[in-house]
């Protein structure tokens, strides 16, 4: 997979379509889902979207939203949840 496959993966990803999805927008093979290339990459953009979100969930939790306090707070205990606290 060249790297501007893998960049479209990652944008892709960071829209939430599945693996599959991707592979049909992208006119890949299906196998090429399972491949670990494709799997590393659409891990990364999904984890990436994944942080701006939650980044901009805290920011307005901090700012005094209430729902993102609620949001933060629930992200907070899920982490905790797996082992993951500091």
């Amino acid at each position: 997979m060249n790297t501007e496959v893998q960049n479209q993966v990652e944008q892709y990803a960071g829209l939430f379509f599945s693996p599959k999805e991707i592979a049909i927008i992208l006119e890949l093979e299906e196998k090429s889902i399972d491949n670990k290339d494709f799997k590393i990459h659409y891990q990364r953009g999904r984890l990436k979207q994944e942080a701006l979100v939650r980044r901009s969930v805290f920011e307005l939790a901090i700012n005094g939203s209430s729902p993102a306090q609620i949001s933060a707070l629930q992200i907070i205990e899920n982490t905790k949840l797996h082992g993951i606290s500091v």
